[in-house]
């Protein structure tokens, strides 16, 4: 038996033991009761124990085992708190992001896009420095920074996402004088 086999054996253990026998903790489980009496019999074997009186009605914890249940308990309480916060993670952003930008790009671009994108990504906060300067993104702990022209710093992850027509333009009256 591998630990991973062992972990699971635990969740098993910890439900049969709340049951109080095997049909119920099948049940719960979703596992059939042959293959949960088989890994719990595995259990036993492999660390010489036994871990429950059996009766043909009730599953009870022999004596000594009740420290096991509880810290078996704790593992797989923590352990489906991780999945629910990996899956949590997994159902949508969270957190609070940090850009930086310039005003005209902040106020004409990106302004306009921030109720659509709160309302879409209710677990993110934000918040925004409008700033012409160039400032140290690293040591401003600014997460997303969005430049016009070249970006200089080598501990920076760099993308394109756009391009900015130059245009020099006048009226003709100056460019007649």
């Amino acid at each position: 038996m591998n630990d991973l086999s062992v972990l699971h054996g635990m969740t098993l253990f910890v439900e049969v033991a709340r049951a109080g026998n095997f049909s119920r903790a099948s049940a719960i489980l979703g596992v059939p009761g042959a293959t949960l009496s088989r890994r719990i019999a595995a259990i036993e074997r492999r660390f010489g124990v036994r871990l429950f009186d059996r009766t043909t009605r009730r599953v009870e914890l022999i004596d000594a085992r009740p420290r096991y249940f509880e810290r078996c308990g704790d593992l797989v309480v923590k352990a489906r708190l991780a999945q629910e916060a990996l899956h949590d993670a997994a159902a949508g952003p969270t957190g609070h992001l940090r850009v930086s930008m310039p005003v005209d790009i902040g106020v004409h671009l990106v302004s306009p896009l921030l109720p659509e994108f709160t309302r879409r990504h209710t677990g993110i906060s934000f918040e925004l420095d409008l700033s012409p300067s160039h400032r140290n993104l690293v040591g401003e702990h600014a997460d997303v920074a969005i430049r016009i022209g070249a970006v200089k710093g080598d501990q920076l992850i760099v993308r394109r996402i756009g391009t900015v027509e130059m245009l020099l333009v006048a009226a003709t009256t100056y460019l007649e004088r």
